[in-house]
């Protein structure tokens, strides 16, 4: 006897997101005495508790962590599970990825069917981290640098902005609205703040986020990437686009997002949960990969696959938000679809609040969510950009 096997997919649900407050990535930062391993209970406890949520329904937990080693090392997504109290029988899993590419990574497991109810999302701490200490071949072997043309990415959003003239004019003015529309935000209703394991507030609020900018400040500031391109790093970058003189070393300090420290936790889930309040369905999810020295491009491309697989074009959706990790990839990601200052990175960014690199997108997909609900939008995208190439983005739609 032939059988045929059909698997239904599933819708997948968004029912809660929140992320902690972000602490300064540096030495005496906020969060420099909290380990990963208490950013991670602590958002679960704070989980847990909003929905009153019986964890023993929960299939799995994905968190994102760009650098797994020292005490973000092993699997101490799970650690921290145990610590929060939830139900032994949830599986935990870390992945070497922004908590974007971790939302994506749920969703699938949702809407095939193999997963009922997951946690996905991220974090960092970058404050208690060492640059390359994972032992990055691409920072530490002459052949890997020089190979695969690899640039870091600071180098390649300089060389975005030669591509497509984006001066340092246009640069400070978006990085002064940007400062100037977080100082504007209503409080966020996703925040929940982290305590110690004695119950005292650690942090309730962006430790970044009361940080004004000056147009005097950025026109003091001078450029953060022309030593690192004179290493050879705009040669290499130029071995690709032979028909540039010189790379224009546009960024400051300013233009770039600073590491910030802190997660982001969302439950998603098929239809079929019950006593959870549905809040958004997401409709695709994409991961692309670009050519490395044009790293900022690729949140354009998964941009576009995402909204193809949502059957949707960019004039379809209402809410828009690229992650500000550097000022000219937010600035060129506008231009190519065409957004008016409306409907996209409405509230500020990353730029303002700072980056946690392994909590990437899925920080930003908070925002976007809670700022879908208070205008009744239907329709909301983020997208961002990760090193060495690769970009994610995801499209969701608002539940009424």
């Amino acid at each position: 006897m032939n059988c045929l096997y059909i698997r239904l997919m599933s819708d997948v649900i968004i029912y809660e997101a929140l992320r902690t407050p972000l602490g300064a990535g540096k030495r005496g930062g906020a969060l420099y005495e909290v380990k990963s391993i208490d950013l991670i209970a602590s958002g679960l406890l704070a989980l847990r508790q909003r929905l009153s949520l019986d964890t023993a329904l929960v299939d799995q937990v994905y968190m994102g962590c760009m650098a797994p080693v020292d005490d973000r090392g092993y699997n101490v997504v799970r650690t921290g599970l145990l610590l929060a109290g939830w139900h032994a029988r949830t599986g935990a899993m870390q992945i070497s990825a922004p908590g974007l590419e971790a939302v994506a990574q749920a969703a699938a497991q949702i809407h095939t069917g193999w997963a009922s109810l997951a946690v996905a999302g991220g974090l960092d701490s970058t404050a208690r981290a060492h640059l390359a200490e994972d032992g990055h071949p691409q920072w530490s072997d002459p052949y890997m640098v020089t190979n695969p043309d690899f640039i870091p990415s600071g180098i390649a959003a300089d060389l975005l902005a030669t591509l497509h003239g984006i001066s340092r004019e246009e640069l400070d003015a978006y990085a002064l609205e940007s400062h100037q529309r977080a100082a504007r935000l209503a409080e966020g209703r996703y925040l929940a703040p982290i305590f110690d394991r004695n119950g005292m507030t650690i942090l309730a609020e962006d430790e970044y986020g009361g940080i004004t900018l000056s147009p005097e400040q950025l026109a003091a500031e001078t450029p953060a990437f022309a030593a690192l391109g004179a290493l050879g790093y705009d040669e290499i970058a130029l071995r690709q686009f032979p028909h540039i003189e010189r790379i224009a070393h546009v960024h400051t300090s300013a233009h770039v997002a600073p590491r910030a420290d802190g997660a982001a936790f969302l439950l998603l889930g098929n239809t079929k949960a019950t006593g959870l309040r549905p809040r958004a369905r997401i409709l695709s999810a994409a991961t692309v990969g670009a050519t490395p020295p044009m790293m900022p491009d690729s949140a354009i491309a998964a941009a576009e696959s995402a909204l193809r697989r949502a059957g949707k074009k960019a004039a379809d959706i209402d809410l828009w938000e690229c992650q500000e990790r550097f000022a000219a990839l937010t600035i060129h990601f506008q231009h190519h679809f065409d957004l008016d200052e409306t409907r996209y990175n409405v509230n500020g960014g990353a730029l303002t609040f700072g980056d946690p690199p392994g909590a990437a997108g899925a920080t930003t997909l908070c925002a976007l969510l809670d700022e879908m609900e208070r205008r009744n939008a239907a329709t909301g995208l983020v997208a961002l950009s990760a090193s060495n190439g690769m970009g994610t983005a995801v499209v969701i739609e608002l539940i009424k």
